[in-house]
């Protein structure tokens, strides 16, 4: 199966039961690689992060800007389905996860890979150098400022900045900021999620 073939469905109107479907779809042909590789593709060439001038590249090139962004956020919902059905799929991301997090422009795949990152990090599934820990924090402090930035991955910038505390060496302080940050004319969300924090996490207070 082509590139070009596999992503034709991510460009279909989103019915219900898309994640389901298609997952089961993936598992069931062993096509949990091109996934990755496709989620990576996109997220990469909409970052602009290289010219991508090889023709591997060209199901991505003859689509509109929109069209990429969908395959990108489609890719990681998927992926994010696959993942909690199976951690073991996180081995596809092992070498370069840091650096695909970090070149995420799409508000809806920063959420995905908000919820596998926390996740991550709660049950160390992956071990990261002192650096990567650094690049990490600087990624999602970067998602939970910009003034585009949706509520959801302001949420799980959050929980992943609590999980990086001491191994990125992030001060309460900072911490703090955000949370006094998001507490400014936050949503009906927000307002519930910064409740729980305040009740979950001592140094809020």
């Amino acid at each position: 199966m082509t590139k070009t073939d596999f992503t034709d469905c991510f460009l279909a109107r989103l019915e219900k039961g898309f994640s389901e479907k298609n997952s089961t779809e993936i598992q069931n042909l062993n096509l949990e690689s091109l996934l990755v590789n496709v989620l990576r593709d996109a997220i990469l060439f909409n970052s602009k992060d290289t010219a991508f001038k090889s023709k591997e590249y060209d199901y991505l090139r003859m689509r509109k800007k929109n069209e990429r962004e969908q395959i990108a956020f489609r890719a990681a919902y998927l992926f994010e389905s696959l993942y909690f059905i199976d951690k073991r799929n996180l081995h596809y991301f092992k070498d370069d996860f840091v650096k695909i997090l970090s070149k995420i422009t799409n508000e809806s795949s920063k959420r995905h890979f908000g919820k596998i990152l926390t996740d991550v990090l709660i049950n160390n599934l992956l071990s990261f150098t002192n650096e990567e820990y650094e690049k990490l924090a600087e990624t999602v402090v970067t998602w939970a400022v910009a003034p585009q930035t949706r509520v959801a991955v302001q949420i799980w910038a959050f929980e992943i900045l609590v999980q990086l505390r001491e191994k990125a060496h992030i001060a309460e302080e900072t911490i703090f900021y955000l949370f006094e940050m998001f507490a400014q004319d936050s949503s009906p969300a927000m307002k519930c999620r910064l409740k729980r924090w305040k009740k979950k996490y001592i140094f809020l207070y």
